[in-house]
């Protein structure tokens, strides 16, 4: 196996692959250094093995249950956010045996299997290699020196417009507007961001099939089974014509709904309340967090709330009408190029 060894964040990542390199979307940028660095060993495999290993599992005694860092985190966030959420409503699926953990996330555009244990520092991965760079936002989405957030990216200029909002809103639908229209593209799901700048971090497109707006990204997933199709846009940028982003942007934050009387509220409504890729990130909170996880976790949801709402009154609501995209896109590409932002900034 190839042997790739990578810093990023306050992460020293040594990756055994079976793949004769990683083509990793990250900016240089991005790795700044940290006084603690902390070892992290990826060993990556293909799928089909991970398949056959899953298969066997409850003949060797392993049991499905949740592993205890992400029964930890979901008791917390309920109480200090007054929610209501369970991990066993989620697709991913957890079987334990001792402190190993054998889960698998069935995601359509990136399906991949994980085995770790509480008592090493070795994570072995079954998936593409897209799955690596899963992994790796997992372990910065739980300390990391930047932020990983969940939402689309381009860059107009030298301006990065973000599109935060709730699934459905028309984060995508923008955002192939925009590249259509010669945008750069940043991120259709998750970007890397500091206080002042963002950063590339994946080449992939997710796609609903009911609703593409280009023949060309049509033809592309036409022949996919699954509802949601990942499209690699490194790959396909001659021929859908778009472009791909190499560098870092000053961000500017768009706050994307669908009703206008929604308005600030609305916004508070429809962004996660943490600012992270997905909650079952914290899988690999034991690496991180070794005691007093609760405590830890309380003052990350709190933080997090806090950054919100500084971000609510940065950024601005954009209101999206499906029947006229064209004039959203016009509009934030009117704000990113001029810089006119005073008439539309959210106050309190």
């Amino acid at each position: 196996m190839n042997c790739i060894k990578k810093k990023i964040g306050n992460y020293q990542f040594t990756i055994y692959t079976y793949l004769d390199r990683l083509n990793f979307p990250f900016s240089e940028e991005a790795v700044l250094p940290e006084k603690t660095l902390i070892p992290i060993t990826i060993v990556m495999k293909d799928i089909v093995a991970g398949r056959k290993k899953w298969i066997t599992l409850s003949e060797k005694g392993w049991k499905r249950g949740i592993p205890e860092d992400l029964a930890i985190f979901y008791q917390t966030y309920n109480q200090v956010l007054q929610k209501n959420e369970m991990v066993s409503k989620h697709i991913n699926q957890y079987y334990q045996k001792g402190k190993e953990t054998f889960a698998y996330f069935p995601y359509s555009t990136d399906q991949f299997f994980l085995h770790y244990s509480q008592d090493t520092s070795i994570v072995y991965l079954y998936g593409k290699e897209e799955s690596v760079y899963r992994i790796i936002f997992d372990f910065l989405t739980i300390n990391a020196p930047f932020l990983p957030l969940h939402a689309s990216g381009v860059g107009v200029g030298e301006k990065a417009g973000i599109l935060v909002s709730e699934s459905g809103c028309g984060k995508t639908s923008i955002l192939i507007k925009l590249l259509q229209n010669k945008a750069c593209f940043l991120a259709d799901d998750s970007v890397f961001t500091n206080e002042e700048k963002v950063f590339r971090v994946s080449d992939q497109l997710s796609i609903r099939k009911e609703f593409p707006n280009d023949p060309k990204i049509k033809k592309i997933i036409q022949s996919h089974k699954e509802d949601k199709v990942g499209i690699n846009i490194k790959k396909e940028a001659p021929y859908l014509g778009f472009s791909l982003s190499h560098s870092a942007y000053e961000k500017q934050n768009f706050f994307i709904l669908q009703k206008e009387e929604r308005k600030w509220e609305g916004i508070k409504q429809s962004i996660e309340p943490f600012p992270c890729l997905n909650h079952h990130s914290f899988w690999c909170m034991n690496y991180v967090v070794k005691d007093h996880k609760k405590a830890w976790v309380t003052r990350l949801l709190q933080d997090s709330c806090g950054f919100w709402e500084e971000k609510l009154k940065q950024g601005y609501p954009i209101y999206v009408n499906f029947n006229h995209l064209d004039q959203t896109r016009q509009e934030i590409e009117n704000i990113l190029t001029k810089g006119d932002y005073h008439e539309k900034i959210v106050g309190d």
